[in-house]
Formats: structure tokens, sequence, C-alpha cells
């Protein structure tokens, strides 16, 4: 900033305000913990606390239920009927399971148990068609070895054929689901041996809980940067009525607004500012001395305004009524449209 001899205030360390937020949100968790870790006891036991303070300084809690002498006298006596029935479990399953499983040889065992006994019952059904067919067409003259006789008696064998065929065709799937239920069944008996093993559940209680609120970082970076902006405005109007007076000094000088601006002849440059029209405008000392002074770099007026440029002795001076001229002029244009 040009001239200033104060700043902007510096705004707050966004940082050092969420952790001080950090340390209010954990002393508030740490005293809604407390509130809520309220011991009990009952005829059947008691449920107790026990507090432990972390690194992050977070208090926590650990739940401890004791059961009354007669409640865990039946605990016990629970947990010995669970170990029998699970080690029931583990017998069932280590005789019955040894070696691969073989489904589908039993279902073919079965299977043909099932078909030898339909066929058990089919046979005589089927000699008694049989030797009603041979009586038939005997005495229609049709002996056997010829074509009619023959042709007949194969047509009934196919029908006692496809008989045994559909019975077959029914057994086999029926076969295959008894062998694989007899198969499942020491493992489903070993199941519910092991559900009446299951320990029993631990019992916890519902814990207290709290919500712990996060740091409002964000608050206190937008707080931060809304002071920084601030400083910013402050610097851009300061800069502005600097710029100002520069041009008031353009149009006052008249004649006389024709300086030494070469960068050679000034120390301690510090570029603080542009005009409207984009030339740089700078705050130096002129190396000869004197104060703290605001201008233009004649090297740069050069480039754009070469008109307004002029050597004196070989040292650049700017005529500042020609360099601000084009600058005042856009100024006054933007305030006539903001009008």
């Amino acid at each position: 900033m040009c001239g200033s001899s104060s700043s902007a205030p510096q705004p707050t360390d966004p940082k050092k305000t969420a952790e001080i937020q950090q340390q209010y949100n954990v002393e508030a968790l740490n005293q809604t913990q407390a509130s809520n870790a309220m011991g009990q006891e009952t005829p059947f036991g008691a449920l107790t606390y026990t507090p432990t303070v972390g690194p992050d300084g977070v208090t926590r809690y650990t739940a401890t239920t004791s059961l009354s002498p007669q409640n865990q006298a039946l605990l016990d006596a629970l947990y010995g009927t669970k170990g029998i029935a699970g080690q029931g479990a583990s017998n069932v399953l280590s005789g019955a399971y040894q070696g691969s499983p073989d489904i589908a040889g039993t279902a073919d065992s079965l299977m043909s148990q099932r078909l030898g006994a339909q066929l058990g019952y089919l046979n005589p059904f089927f000699d008694q068609q049989t030797n009603a067919m041979d009586a038939r067409l005997r005495n229609q003259g049709l002996m056997p070895g010829t074509e009619g006789y023959e042709n007949a008696m194969n047509n009934l064998r196919q029908s006692q054929g496809q008989t045994v065929s559909g019975a077959t065709a029914q057994f086999m799937p029926e076969a295959f689901n008894e062998a694989l239920a007899a198969y499942k069944t020491p493992a489903e008996m070993a199941t519910t041996l092991q559900n009446l093993g299951l320990p029993m559940g631990l019992g916890l209680v519902n814990t207290p809980t709290a919500t712990m609120q996060p740091a409002n970082y964000q608050g206190a970076a937008a707080s931060a940067d809304a002071m920084r902006m601030q400083a910013y405005q402050n610097d851009i109007a300061q800069q502005n009525a600097m710029l100002g007076g520069l041009f008031g000094a353009a149009g006052n000088l008249g004649g006389a607004a024709i300086l030494a601006s070469d960068r050679r002849v000034k120390t301690d440059v510090k570029r603080c500012g542009f005009l409207d029209d984009g030339l740089p405008v700078y705050l130096f000392r002129y190396k000869a001395g004197g104060p703290p002074q605001i201008g233009l770099m004649a090297q740069d007026v050069e480039k754009e305004i070469p008109s307004a440029v002029v050597e004196v002795n070989g040292v650049k001076h700017v005529d500042y009524q020609k360099a601000a001229a084009r600058a005042i002029e856009r100024a006054e244009g933007a305030d006539n449209g903001a009008g």
C-alpha cells in the first residue's frame, strides 16, 4: 500500500480457532457422557460404568454387568447344558461324515430296491397278459413263429416295457431326494444340537451415547476470509485516493507537470497500484535525496504513450498531463456509465 504507515488488521488464525472450538466440543462431550453413565442395581444384578480418558482427551466408559449369586448359578448350569449339547453335535458329525459323499450310489441302491418291489408286483400281471395273448392268438389260428403272432407279442412286450420305464422315471428322482435327505439328516441334527450348545449372548446393554460435533473450521475460515477481504477493500480505497491525488497533481501542475521519471534516477522503487489505463504507479525516492514520492516510470509510459516522454540531459522525463490524460478519460467514462 503506497505511502501507508498502517496495515489492515490481520485475520484470526483459523487453525487456532478450530483448536479452541475442538476443546469446547470435547468438554461438552465428556459432560454428556458423565451425565448418561448411570449405574443400575436390581435384585437380579448390577450395571456399572468405568471411565477411561483417551489420548484425545475424550472420556470413554466400559459397561460391566454382574449377576446376583442366584442368577450366576443358573448361568453356570445353563453353560453346562450347552456344553453337553455341543459335544453331542460334534459326535454326530464325526460319525456321519467320513470320506466323500456317495449320494448317487445311495440313490441307485434305493431305486433298485423300489424297482425290484414294483417288478415283483408287475411280473405276475405281465405273465397273465402274456398267457392270455398267447391263447387268443392260437384260437385265431396264429401260431408261434408266424408273423401275426410275433407282431402281437412284440406289441405286448413293448407296452409292458413302457410301464417299467415309467416306473423307473418316477423312482429315480424320488430315490435321489431320499438319498440327499438321508445325507443331510446328520448335519441337520448336528445343527439343532449346536444351536442348543451355543453360548448365551453377552447381554450387553445400551451404553450412553453422545454426539461429538466437529469443530466449525469452515466458519472460522469464512470469518478469516471476510476479514482479509475487508483489509483488501481498505487497501483499494486508499490506493484509489492516492491515484486521485496523482490525477489532481497532473491537472494542477500545468506546464510544470514534466517530471524526471527515469528508473535510473530512482531508488527504493515499489509498485503500489495501476492507473485506469493499466499504467503502473510506484512509490520511490530520488537518488539525489528527498521524501518518498508517488508517480509513474518513464520506461513504462514510453511503451504506451511515447509522446508523453522526453529526454532532458539524458534523463527521461514524463509529461504527466499527457501520461494521465488517457487514464482520467477512462475513469470519467466509468463514472458516467455508473451514474
